[in-house]
């Protein structure tokens, strides 16, 4: 006999979260309406430790209806990924839930700077929506929330430290363009553009945007 290793309550969010990634959009709705019953009904701790797993259902929706009629579906995603991060992250006084709250802080701020760079406008505008609302309810600036967790994954991600930006594709050299734009405007500033140090990083990126902004309109289409 095989033996599950699952507990019944992970094996409720793999169900429930499954219903998000179905074709069909009243799946989906079902997906919402029974992650939304979740997080008003059960345990924070336990909801704490698995909005990962809701955060990631809630996205896919909205790159899976980005631009088919959803009847709503879309509205509901995006609110309901508003209230897992309110519902999850506001500080909470009691010290076991605290706890859980700062072990998965890190995964869900990591997980929102990486979603800066999606190819999908809706998916990166909700990344930095998200990271704004995390500075609101714990009363932190966004420099205090990402640069002690994702500061190298910033130089790897949005300075494309393995990958030049003229080599990506147009959707992923406007995200890159866009995340750059946000983390250097922050006040404080989480970055400062510096083109006067070594050729790769800042240097290489703005070298990159020049030479995108020179070229023909034909070789852009």
């Amino acid at each position: 006999a095989v033996v599950s290793t699952q507990s019944t309550g992970d094996v409720l969010v793999d169900k429930l979260c499954g219903l998000c990634y179905d074709r069909a959009w009243y799946s989906k709705v079902g997906g919402v309406t029974a992650i939304e019953w979740l997080i008003i009904n059960a345990p924070l701790k336990w909801t704490i430790r698995n909005q990962q797993l809701f955060i990631n259902a809630t996205i896919y929706i909205m790159i899976d209806l980005h631009e088919e009629v959803s009847y709503g579906t879309m509205g509901r995603a995006q609110a309901l990924y508003e209230k897992i991060m309110r519902h999850c992250n506001t500080p909470n006084p009691l010290p076991a839930i605290s706890a859980a709250q700062e072990k998965s802080f890190h995964g869900v701020v990591h997980h929102l700077v990486k979603e800066m760079m999606s190819p999908y406008p809706v998916v990166r505008k909700q990344a930095r929506q998200a990271l704004t609302l995390l500075s609101e309810i714990t009363c932190k600036t966004l420099k205090e929330i990402i640069e002690p967790l994702s500061k190298d994954l910033i130089a790897e991600t949005v300075f494309l430290k393995k990958q030049p930006l003229f080599h990506l594709p147009e959707n992923k050299q406007l995200a890159c363009m866009e995340a750059v734009v946000f983390c250097s405007s922050l006040q404080p500033r989480l970055i400062t553009l510096d083109v006067t140090t070594a050729p790769g990083g800042h240097k290489r990126l703005l070298e990159d945007v020049l030479l995108i902004c020179n070229l023909p309109q034909a070789d852009l289409l």
